[in-house]
């Protein structure tokens, strides 16, 4: 489990990141709320990197909580690819063939962040229903069936 924030920004992410210093008091209390042991946080809304050796940013609005995130000990994680659903229903939008084809895309063209690893965005809302989350079952073993491995993101380069 990682950090996502107490309150996922109010769902107001422009005042919310024009605050750094309460994003990251932000962050801490849902670390002390959920008794998180480890430091590792995603950004609501935002798709930022702030990794020992990486820093990606998807727009500017977000990258001081970023930095300030990074300096307290968190490693701020985006990802490489999503799987896109209705905003409405949470039904997915790409099948598990549509998902594995841009994954095997996305390494070969090299178009992750770092080189051969990959982070997939998938949200909560997506596997509501058993058959959904059934889809999520089957991309896992339909990729270590060829030959991809998963691991932790504590694990990450």
């Amino acid at each position: 489990m990682g950090n996502h924030s107490f309150s996922h920004a109010h769902d107001d992410y422009r005042s919310y990141y024009n605050n750094p210093d309460a994003v990251l008091q932000d962050f801490l209390n849902n670390e002390k709320t959920l008794h998180l042991a480890n430091k590792l946080a995603r950004l609501p809304g935002r798709n930022m990197w702030r990794l020992k050796d990486r820093r990606v940013d998807d727009v500017e609005s977000g990258s001081q909580a970023s930095d300030i995130l990074f300096i307290n000990g968190f490693k701020v994680f985006g990802w490489d690819l999503e799987w896109c659903h209705d905003p409405k229903s949470g039904v997915p939008i790409q099948t598990v063939e549509d998902m594995i084809n841009l994954i095997e895309k996305y390494f070969s063209e090299k178009r992750t962040v770092t080189e051969n690893h990959l982070v997939i965005l998938c949200h909560d809302e997506m596997f509501r229903k058993s058959w959904e989350e059934s889809e999520l079952k089957q991309l896992i073993d339909k990729l270590r069936i060829k030959g991809f491995n998963f691991a932790h993101l504590s694990e990450y380069p």
